[in-house]
């Protein structure tokens, strides 16, 4: 998913590519690697719960912003 979002990003209107965009990538690529992290940090039960729910909340920021970008017409459902 996080390549489709990048390309995404390209077809957004200029006003939004250097706020939403941005935002959007950071977010994206935020998910895999705290995800990769709590792994690493398996053995600590604490770490690993933690990490995840960072993850988890880096998706939903992310699912924000796209329902922005649908509400205020600059996404259409198919660039996504």
């Amino acid at each position: 998913m996080r390549i489709e979002i990048h390309h995404m990003g390209f077809t957004l209107p200029k006003f939004e590519m250097y706020e939403t965009e941005n935002q959007i990538r950071r977010c994206s690529k935020s998910i895999g690697s705290n995800i990769v992290e709590s792994f690493g940090r398996r053995l600590f039960k604490q770490d690993f719960i933690r990490f995840i729910e960072i993850s988890s909340s880096s998706c939903d920021e992310k699912l924000d912003h796209l329902q922005t970008l649908l509400d205020c017409n600059s996404l259409k459902n198919q660039s996504i």
